[in-house]
């Protein structure tokens, strides 16, 4: 199986897909997630750059533990696509990049009886760049980590 590094930046829609344990009574949570990325990138020093946004995915696993009823944190292995399009030079190229993001999250948030809650999430992310590639017409696809 092949991975096509695509574009992220923006995560626009992460889906929880299989959360394992959920229970208020189970103070541990696991699951996958899954979603879609939209990315462009940009040059301080590059007038001409006409950077265009690319579609990705991203996927992983989480672990979560609450702290205490209104506290939870949890820690992500993340796989995402980002990069972009660029038409600068007349000729359609694509950067494509995959990178392995571990974000630790604090969770805050209501734990009132009632239907409304609320959340708030802050934490730090770290990234490891996997792959680095440009996919143009006049060369093809070139290696560039």
């Amino acid at each position: 199986m092949s991975f096509r590094p695509s574009v992220l930046s923006v995560a626009l829609a992460t889906v929880t897909l299989f959360p394992v344990a959920a229970a208020a009574q189970t103070p541990i949570t696991f699951g996958v997630k899954a979603g879609v990325t939209a990315s462009t990138l940009s040059a301080n020093d590059s007038a001409d750059l006409d950077a265009k946004t690319i579609w990705g995915a991203a996927a992983g696993v989480f672990l979560g533990k609450n702290l205490t009823p209104n506290l939870g944190l949890q820690v992500e292995g993340l796989v995402t696509q980002r990069g972009a399009k660029d038409n600068t030079f007349g000729g359609d190229t694509k950067i494509r990049l995959a990178y392995f993001d571990v974000p630790l999250t604090v969770r805050y948030g209501s734990t009132t009886t009632n239907e409304t809650h609320y959340h708030v999430f802050t934490g730090p992310q770290i990234g490891f760049k996997l792959k680095a590639e440009t996919i143009d017409d006049v060369f093809g696809t070139t290696d560039v980590s």
